[in-house]
């Protein structure tokens, strides 16, 4: 079982290594394509976010840059509906990644490291949904390589997947294109409450003038 579970991950390992330099899928993700992949996944219709989804996973999966996908997200689905899709479609995409290190790498990797990662699970057991949460707040790693990392060590699926959320939350709203539409939707919401006191003032300063 253990040698099936080996066979398996290095086949996967290879076919990331295939497809990412030997395929034409890393371009289809560039800056170039962008207008191309945006029409692509709009014209999907009702079904553009799941298949949106989808790509964002498979990227994360196979270790793929994921900001094109998060830029044509606001692009297609506005600032709230693109924020909302990146942040399930990342987070689902994390959790593969998570899954398939912890069901398939793990073994392979103790049989390696020789013990090694009984020490690193001690070191992180107490503290394990702090330390995801901080790795995400402060990425000192690669989204992608801490993915997979994450998953060779014992911490459990359950925390993992709690302090992966709150800890990307924050990642989503860094840029400015999603938090400045935001900024600029409250600011002209109160344009109105400003317009009527003044209106109200120059109301009132003409009718002292009248007496």
């Amino acid at each position: 079982m253990k040698n099936k579970k080996m066979i398996i991950f290095f086949t996967f390992i290879a076919l990331i290594l295939v497809l990412y330099f030997l395929t034409p899928l890393p371009s289809s993700l560039s800056q170039e394509n962008i207008e191309n992949l945006k029409i692509w996944i709009r014209a999907r219709g009702v079904f553009a976010p799941f298949i949106f989804i989808a790509l964002y996973v498979l990227a994360t999966v196979l270790c793929l840059p994921g900001s094109v996908l998060t830029l044509i997200a606001g692009l297609i689905f506005g600032v709230l509906g693109g924020t909302v899709t990146v942040i399930i479609a990342s987070n689902t995409g994390a959790l593969c990644a998570f899954l398939i290190t912890r069901y398939l790498g793990r073994e392979t990797a103790e049989k390696f490291l020789r013990g090694r990662l009984v020490t690193l699970d001690e070191g992180i057991e107490r503290n394990a949904f702090h330390i995801v949460l901080w790795l995400r707040l402060i990425p000192l790693f690669p989204f992608n390589a801490l993915n997979y990392a994450l998953g060779l060590t014992k911490i459990k699926t359950s925390t993992c997947v709690v302090a992966n959320f709150l800890g990307m939350l924050p990642q989503v709203w860094k840029d400015p294109r999603v938090w400045v539409p935001f900024l600029l939707i409250i600011l002209l919401s109160f344009l109105p409450l400003v317009f009527k006191k003044q209106k109200h003032k120059l109301e009132q300063l003409r009718h002292k003038k009248d007496f």
